[in-house]
């Protein structure tokens, strides 16, 4: 028996051997539209990435607060010194330690080295939350770069590791293997430019696609808000997970100043819309309901819920099945107005 197993060990090394070489891979399109190399088992080859989270922090910190070698170069020592402590202060406040040592937490609780090393998921939580604590205090500091996409990315993601943790219990450790995979590729990729072992982080994305903080001629970074600001129409958008955005909260009105191209809008809010009037039509025979306020939808009612739209109609004609109206009947047509017109008018 030993020695048929001793066999088929070698046959399988040998035959493990035989097709070692060239890994094969082939390319393959995401629903996103964005290309991956998986290899032939399907698993997707993530290549290293063209700087660590550190490196690209340290650079973008120090130009921000002028202590690159150009900028001290002929600045007093006392002044120099000064900066540089500044320097050092916002670079501590991205807190590398508070990741690693709720990365150290949870391997304590998964993998103890020994009986003493081993925590409970009550002292467990306790623990990370006063590590959550630490985190929320350095916040104040670190939204002052949320511009860069890269350290937008690592808030979202050391949030969602400390919301895992949060909700987990001892009918739910798929949380907390979340969270451990969160923070053991945010300490990876810190210093390292190897991709780190799970891949489940934004911030890897982002570095990856080595995104670094937009600069646009036509807008204006405001520190205090983190928004960029359009001084001339007044237009202003932000920064999330690496896209411009303008927020559902802010207002503007596209026939005095235009529709910005390359930002991403997002609609407003249900409750801003106030009715103005409302319009009667005919029913003509072919006519779908979708097809008679659609017209209406796109042209009156820029940023509105098209679903709450659609609802809105037919509360208003008392209509239970959208799929049957009848020619000769009218429909009423509400058209809305967004508050914010009232405001800025």
């Amino acid at each position: 028996m030993k020695r048929i197993s001793l066999l088929l060990v070698l046959g399988l090394a040998i035959i493990s051997l035989a097709g070692c070489g060239e890994i094969e891979t082939r390319e393959k399109i995401l629903p996103d539209g964005s290309k991956v190399i998986i290899d032939s088992v399907g698993n997707v080859i993530r290549s290293s990435l063209p700087t660590s989270f550190a490196s690209l922090i340290d650079s973008e910190v120090a130009k921000r607060l002028g202590v690159t070698p150009a900028d001290i170069e002929n600045k007093p020592p006392e002044e120099v010194e000064k900066l540089s402590r500044e320097f050092k202060n916002t670079l501590s406040a991205f807190s590398q330690t508070t990741i690693s040592s709720a990365h150290k937490l949870l391997n304590c609780y998964f993998w103890p080295e020994s009986e003493i090393q081993k925590i409970s998921l009550k002292q467990l939580k306790q623990e990370i939350a006063e590590l959550k604590k630490e985190w929320k205090s350095a916040l104040a500091v670190i939204e002052e770069f949320k511009d860069i996409p890269a350290v937008e990315a690592y808030i979202n993601d050391v949030n969602r590791a400390f919301e895992e943790v949060e909700k987990s219990s001892i009918f739910n450790r798929k949380s907390l293997e979340t969270a451990h995979n969160i923070f053991h590729d945010l300490e990876s990729i810190w210093w390292k430019t190897d991709p780190p072992e799970y891949g489940v982080t934004e911030t890897e994305k982002i570095l990856a696609d080595n995104l670094q903080p937009q600069k646009d001629e036509e807008y204006i970074y405001d520190k205090q808000t983190g928004r960029y600001i359009n001084e001339t129409t007044g237009i202003w958008y932000i920064v999330e997970n690496g896209y411009k955005v303008i927020p559902p909260e802010e207002y503007f009105d596209p026939d005095k100043v235009g529709i910005p191209s390359g930002i991403n809008i997002s609609n407003r809010p249900d409750d801003v819309w106030q009715l103005k009037e409302i319009r009667e039509i005919t029913i003509k025979s072919g006519d779908t309901l979708v097809d008679i306020i659609n017209p209406y939808f796109m042209n009156e009612h820029f940023r509105m819920n098209y679903e709450w739209y659609a609802k809105q109609v037919l509360k208003l004609n008392n209509i239970t099945d959208p799929h049957y109206i009848k020619a000769g009947d009218t429909l009423k047509i509400p058209i809305y107005i967004d508050k914010g017109a009232k405001e800025n008018q």
